[in-house]
C-alpha cells in the first residue's frame, strides 16, 4: 500500500473551518427558534391544513432522501465495475448518504408536530402500514452506511485490511440503497385519492432522479476534495460520474413523457388537473407552474451540457450540468411534486398553499444539522491517516509479514 501524506494535512485551515461551523451554527439557531415556536403555538404557524396536509417538510424530505443515494453512484460501480478511479471517494460518499438520511428523519420529525409520535412507529409496529416500512428502510440504511463508514475509517487509520464481511455488507446496502426510494415512491403512488402521485412510473421516476442528484452532488465534492488534496485523480472521478449524470438525467426526463402521454392522451380529468395545475397553471391558481418549467429547463441544459462533456471532455461544462441537476430536482422533487400532489381536493377545488417563515426557517434549521453532519465528518475523514492501494472492495490476497528495519529480505 501506498501512503499518502497529503490525507493526514488538515482539509481546511482553523480558522476557516470554525467559520463555517459559526454559519452552520448560525442556520441550525434559527432551524431551532422557529420549531420551538412551532412546538408551542402548534401546527398554525406553518401554511399547512385540511387540504394540505403535506407541505415544505415532506417535500424537502423527498429530496434530500435522493441525496442518500450518494453511497450507491459511487460504491455500485466500485464495487461491482471495478471503478478504481472511484476508490478515494467511496468513503466520503457513505459519509454524505449518512447526513441525506438524518436530514430525511429529521423532516419527517419536524412534520409530526409531536416529537413523540415518532415513538408509535417503534412501540406500535404497522407491516400493513407503508409509513412503517419507509422508515424501517430508512433506519436500517442508516445502520448498514454507519458500519461501512467505520470501517473505511479504520482502514484509513491503520492501513490494514478490511474485514470479510465488510464486502457482503456493501453489497448489501446496494439493493437496499434502490429499496429506500423505491418503499418512498409506493408510499406515494399508493394513494388513489393523489391523482398525481397514483402512477406506476412514480418508483422508476424516484430512483432515476436521486442517481442523478446523488451523482450530480459527489460530483462538485469531488472538486472541493481534489482542491483539499484529499484526492489526486478528481478528473477522472468527474468524467465517471457525468457517464452516471447523463443516464440518470435522461431516465429522469424520459419517466415524463409517460405521464403526459397517459394524462392528456386519456383525458382523465384529475390528473389532466393536477398536471395543468404543476405546468400550466389553473386560471388564478399557478404559483407552480414557472418554478416547475424552470426545474425541467434546467434538467434539460444539464442533461445536453452533460453529453456535451462527454463528448468533449469539457470539465467546466460537466460541473454547470451537476449545478443545474441539484437545483432542478430541488425544484421539482424538493416542492412542486408534493404540493401539487394535493390538487384538486377530493370535492375538486384547489387549495391555496404558501410555505410560512417559520417553514422556511425550520428547513434551513434541518439542512444545517446534515451540512454540520458533513462538515465535520469530512474533517475527521481527511485528518485521519489515509492510505491507498488495493480495492477495499474486493477480495484481498494474504498479508505478507511486516519485515524489521535492517533485517535482510526473506
Amino acid at each position: 500500500m501506498i501512503s499518502n501524506p497529503d490525507l493526514a494535512r488538515p482539509p481546511v485551515q482553523s480558522h476557516r473551518f470554525l467559520i463555517l461551523l459559526g454559519l452552520i451554527g448560525l442556520l441550525i439557531a434559527g432551524g431551532l427558534w422557529a420549531y420551538l415556536r412551532q412546538l408551542s403555538i402548534g401546527i398554525g404557524v406553518t401554511g399547512l391544513g385540511r387540504d394540505v396536509s403535506w407541505g415544505l417538510y415532506i417535500a424537502q424530505f423527498t429530496f434530500a432522501e435522493g441525496l442518500a443515494a450518494s453511497a450507491l453512484v459511487v460504491l455500485l460501480p466500485l464495487s461491482l465495475h471495478e471503478a478504481a478511479e472511484l476508490r478515494p471517494l467511496a468513503l466520503f460518499a457513505v459519509l454524505v448518504s449518512i447526513a441525506a438520511v438524518c436530514t430525511c428523519l429529521l423532516f419527517i420529525l419536524v412534520d409530526l408536530g409531536q416529537p413523540s409520535r415518532v415513538f408509535n412507529v417503534l412501540l406500535h409496529p404497522t407491516p400493513s402500514s407503508l409509513m412503517f416500512w419507509d422508515m424501517v428502510s430508512l433506519g436500517g440504511y442508516l445502520v448498514i452506511n454507519v458500519v461501512i463508514a467505520m470501517a473505511f475509517l479504520e482502514r484509513r487509520r491503520t492501513a490494514m485490511r478490511e474485514p470479510r464481511w465488510l464486502r457482503a455488507l456493501v453489497l448489501l446496502s446496494l439493493p437496499w440503497g434502490f429499496a429506500v426510494h423505491t418503499v418512498t415512491a409506493f408510499l406515494y403512488s399508493g394513494m388513489p385519492g393523489r391523482a398525481l402521485w397514483f402512477t406506476t412510473i412514480l418508483a422508476p421516476r424516484f430512483i432515476a432522479s436521486a442517481l442523478a442528484a446523488s451523482a450530480a452532488l459527489m460530483l462538485l465534492f469531488s472538486l472541493l476534495l481534489e482542491r483539499l488534496g484529499a484526492i489526486e485523480s478528481g478528473q477522472r472521478v468527474r468524467q465517471r460520474l457525468g457517464v452516471v449524470l447523463a443516464y440518470a438525467l435522461a431516465a429522469t426526463l424520459f419517466c415524463l413523457l409517460p405521464e403526459f402521454f397517459s394524462t392528456f392522451y386519456g383525458r382523465l380529468p384529475e390528473q389532466v388537473t393536477a398536471l395543468t395545475y404543476l405546468y400550466g397553471g389553473l386560471s388564478e391558481h399557478s404559483p407552480l407552474a414557472a418554478a416547475s418549467l424552470l426545474a425541467v429547463t434546467l434538467l434539460l441544459i444539464a442533461l445536453l451540457l452533460s453529453l456535451f462533456a462527454s463528448a468533449t471532455r469539457r470539465e467546466t461544462s460537466r460541473v454547470v450540468a451537476a449545478a443545474l441537476t441539484l437545483a432542478g430536482i430541488g425544484i421539482d422533487k424538493g416542492f412542486g411534486l408534493i404540493i401539487a400532489g394535493f390538487v384538486p381536493t377530493p370535492l375538486g377545488a384547489v387549495p391555496a398553499y404558501s410555505p410560512t417563515g417559520t417553514e422556511w426557517l425550520v428547513v434551513g434549521g434541518v439542512w444545517g444539522i446534515g451540512a454540520l453532519i458533513v462538515a465535520v465528518s469530512f474533517r475527521v475523514a481527511l485528518e485521519s491517516n489515509a492510505t491507498q492501494g488495493a480495492s477495499p472492495l474486493r477480495k484481498q490476497p494474504a498479508a505478507e509479514p511486516v519485515q524489521a528495519a535492517g533485517s535482510p529480505p526473506a
